[in-house]
């Protein structure tokens, strides 16, 4: 009997493991939803040898991921002129949170405007990292 609770047990940690992400969504990534990376070098870095704007790139940073953290399923964000903030008159693309991990966000757009870059994916899922998101955060405040 203990041995086939413990090969159940490691058949079920090894599903578990098999999966990308932790979300509910985890079971069955919804094929139409494309995935945003968190690129490869940190947007603060280059700021290195200017200390004071590296120390404020870094706030902001700082700022992005306690964002991030209290969002929740059903919350709606500005992804585009805005994204950090409440979706005001200014954003361009909105979207509803879905799902999430500790990785990244599920979100659902609507609405993107004719001049956003996010225009093509109206009433499509993305999943985004959170390290997109943080760069997104950064750009939007002139971290180029």
């Amino acid at each position: 009997m203990r041995l086939v609770v413990a090969g159940l047990l490691v058949v079920t940690a090894l599903g578990c493991q098999s999966h990308e992400h932790n979300g509910m969504f985890m079971h069955q990534i919804d094929m139409d939803s494309s995935s945003i990376k968190a690129p490869k070098k940190d947007r603060c870095e280059s700021y290195k040898s200017a200390a004071t704007t590296y120390s404020q790139c870094e706030q902001f940073k700082t700022e992005a991921v306690e964002y991030l953290r209290k969002l929740s399923t059903s919350d709606t964000v500005c992804l585009e002129e805005g994204f950090g903030e409440e979706p005001g008159p200014n954003c361009k693309a909105r979207g509803t949170i879905v799902d999430g991990d500790e990785r990244g966000y599920l979100i659902r757009l609507n609405d993107p405007t004719s001049d956003s870059k996010w225009k093509d994916y109206q009433d499509k899922r993305v999943y985004f990292e959170n390290g997109a998101l943080v760069d997104i955060y950064l750009r939007e405040r002139g971290y180029e």
